[in-house]
Formats: C-alpha cells, sequence, structure tokens
C-alpha cells in the first residue's frame, strides 16, 4: 500500500468513474485499473463493486476510506519537495530506524542489508528535501525536520495497522462463528428477530445457540462453551461484563372478566398501575411462576415496591401458563411486555402498564467474560440484535 494508490482510489471514488478519475490525476486509464488491482489484491477486499451503471463502493471500501482520508491528509502534511509516493515498507523502515537509533541495529531488525537501508533512507531524504537523521559513529540522531517527519510517519503506520485490522475483521465475517447462551422464552422472542436478518447478511457464519438457565448458561460462558450470553442481568459478578440491550417494562395482567368488578378502565385508556393501585387489588388471588426464576424475582420486587403481599393461588413453571390461567379468570398475574404475544395472543386479559415509582422492568444484557474481547462476527450480531430491538 503506498501513496499513490490512495490517491488513485480516491480519485475513483470522487468521480465514480476509472476514466474520469483518470482524466482528473493526468493519468493513464490502465496505469490506475492496474494499481487498484494491485492493492484490492493486498488488501483481500473489493474496494469498488463493478456494475452495469459503473462503480459503487464496498462495504469493505467504505471502511478502507474512513482511514484512507485520515492518511492522505496526513501525507499532504508532509511537505515532499520532489514528488513522494511514501509506502508502507518505507514507512516500517523509518520507524524502525528511529526505534533502534541506528540503521546497522535496524537492518538486522529488518532483514535487510544495511547499505541497502541506507539507500533506502537516502532516496526518501532526496524526495523530501531534508536530511531526517545526522549520521554519527554511535547510530543516528534526529533532526529537527526529520523529528516531526517522522512522527507524521508513525501516525501513518497507525492508521495503516487499525485499517488492517478493521479489513481482517471484514474477512472473518465471510466464514465465522456466532456461539452464545440465551435462557429459551427470551430466545423465542428475540431470536426470530434477528437471526433471518444476519443469515442473509452473512451466509457464511455458522451460529450455535444454547438454551438454558442463567445459572447454567453463567457457567458456560465463563469456561469458554459460549462467545457470550443474552439474559435478564440478576446480579453482577465482577469476572463478567454486562452490555445492556434493552429495558424490558412488566404489566399487570388480570382476567378480562373481572375488569368492571376490578374497578379498571379499558386497557387503551392510558390507565397506570401505581403503587397505591396495586395495593388495592391485593385482596385479589395471584398467579405466579416459580421462585428463583428471574420473572419471578422481578414480579416479587414490583410487589414489595408496593408493600404488597399477595395471596397467591397458584404457582408454576411456565410463565405461558400462568398467562393463561390469569385468562381463564384463575386471578392476576406480572408479565413483561415483551413476552404478553409471545405464544399466544392476549385473548381474555386486560394489560395495565405499571408506573415508573414500582421499578417494574428487566434489563436484557449481553454478558461475557470480562477480560474477553468480542469476535468480530459476535459483535455485529449484537448490533443487528440492538437495531431490531429498538
Amino acid at each position: 500500500m503506498d501513496e499513490r494508490q490512495l490517491k488513485y482510489a480516491a480519485a475513483i471514488r470522487e468521480t465514480g468513474n476509472l476514466r474520469k478519475a483518470a482524466l482528473l490525476l493526468d493519468r493513464e486509464s490502465s496505469t490506475m485499473a492496474r494499481s487498484l488491482k494491485r492493492l484490492e489484491k493486498e488488501l483481500g477486499i473489493s474496494i469498488f463493486r463493478r456494475g452495469t451503471t459503473g462503480l459503487s463502493i464496498t462495504r469493505e471500501g467504505e471502511t478502507f476510506f474512513l482511514y484512507a482520508e485520515n492518511a492522505l491528509f496526513v501525507l499532504d502534511s508532509m511537505g515532499w519537495e520532489n514528488e513522494g509516493n511514501l509506502t508502507e515498507r518505507e514507512i516500517e523502515y523509518l520507524t524502525e530506524i528511529r526505534r533502534q537509533k541506528g540503521i546497522a541495529r535496524a537492518s538486522k531488525i529488518l532483514y535487510i542489508s544495511q547499505p541497502s537501508l541506507s539507500q533506502i533512507l537516502a532516496k526518501i531524504e532526496n524526495r523530501l528535501g531534508a536530511e531526517l537523521f545526522y549520521r554519527n559513529s554511535g547510530g543516528v540522531e534526529e533532526t529537527e525536520r526529520g523529528r516531526r517527519f517522522l512522527d507524521q510517519a508513525e501516525e501513518l503506520a497507525d492508521i495503516f495497522r487499525k485499517l488492517r485490522r478493521e479489513l481482517e475483521e471484514f474477512q472473518e465475517m465471510k466464514k465465522g462463528l456466532v456461539s452464545f447462551g440465551i435462557p429459551i422464552n427470551l430466545g423465542t422472542s428475540l431470536l426470530p428477530k434477528v437471526l433471518p436478518r444476519f443469515a442473509s447478511l452473512y451466509p457464511g457464519v455458522e451460529v450455535i445457540f444454547h438454551e438454558n438457565n442463567s445459572v447454567e448458561l453463567d457457567k458456560m460462558v465463563l469456561n469458554g462453551k459460549t462467545d457470550f450470553n443474552i439474559m435478564h442481568f440478576q446480579e453482577k459478578k465482577e469476572n463478567l461484563n454486562y452490555e445492556k440491550l434493552e429495558v424490558d417494562p412488566f404489566c399487570l395482567a388480570v382476567p378480562a372478566a373481572w375488569r368492571i368488578k376490578l374497578g379498571l378502565p379499558k386497557p387503551d385508556s392510558g390507565y397506570e398501575i401505581g403503587g397505591e393501585e396495586l395495593k388495592g387489588l391485593e385482596s385479589f388471588p395471584f398467579v405466579m411462576v416459580s421462585r428463583g426464576q428471574k420473572l419471578r424475582q422481578t414480579a416479587d420486587g414490583i410487589l414489595a415496591q408496593a408493600n404488597v403481599k399477595p395471596e397467591i393461588c397458584c404457582t408454576t413453571k411456565s410463565m405461558e401458563t400462568a398467562k393463561r390461567l390469569c385468562a381463564e379468570g384463575m386471578g392476576l398475574t406480572l408479565l413483561p411486555r415483551s413476552y404478553l404475544n409471545l405464544f399466544s395472543d392476549t385473548k381474555g386479559l386486560c394489560c395495565y402498564p405499571l408506573r415508573e415509582e414500582l421499578n417494574g422492568s428487566w434489563t436484557i444484557v449481553a454478558v461475557y467474560p470480562r477480560e474477553a474481547i468480542l469476535p468480530r462476527c459476535s459483535r455485529e450480531f449484537l448490533r443487528l440484535l440492538k437495531i431490531e430491538m429498538s
């Protein structure tokens, strides 16, 4: 990768056409085409998509130009006296000479002969029209002009490193693996929203998900059996990172046949249940899910906030069972909004949102080990999930 290739690519993007870009830079179209082909081969990507209507920028190309623009800005400010075409390899040579403070020492690190490295340095200094280093018996010392130039070379090296790292991640997306854990009900709610979209965008990426309870999922992610978990936040563990995906509010579900008896308005009236209203329903039976489930913990917290000690007429392991028993008139229940239509509709139910004072919600999070860096495939999956959840 070199300065000329970056300028050629930028001109093609600006004009949207290879021939027009060649006219803009006063170059031969064939020369620019060969240069672009070499650049794409070196980076392992297609910067432009060729079509009947001309050239369009690929997703990888968009990433390339984010860094190319910064690199060209630095290159334009380097102050070449003669026409410059600084290459990535030359930048490596210069920064290593600076790091080793000597041409001989740098040549050993770079596996290049000392005379060849001295010759390359002399050519760069000739194009710049200034010396970068004072030579002495102990090695080299930067000139004032050299210090500024080498700072810019270091900046370019950093830009190129970041560009290559980003493009390597695009290569991962062509063939990779996303492995995560998720509770069954949450998976039923969320995965149909994101998996088809992800599969269409990245057909070469395999997706494996494990459905289990939160305790087992924590064990799996800490043992490296999954890259991350998608779950409801419970208790923070020091060895895990938590990335918030969505806050899911709870509703109070009551049998539709009880609405008038309970003195409640129609559900679409905008009426909300606060602590006082919930306290007024304390004498009516509640259907609850089993203790130990996150849904039960959240429901218990809502009731405690309202100082309600309900009469529990029935306990079940299934959220759907609690919902259907409520619809049949057994009692009231508390359910997250996202689950109301999960397995069945809300026929036979009247559902009312809770006021903020009850803290009636749970937070859906992505969980992964604190020291872990998620693979690009996993980060892209979570990015799409956030979009679908919003």
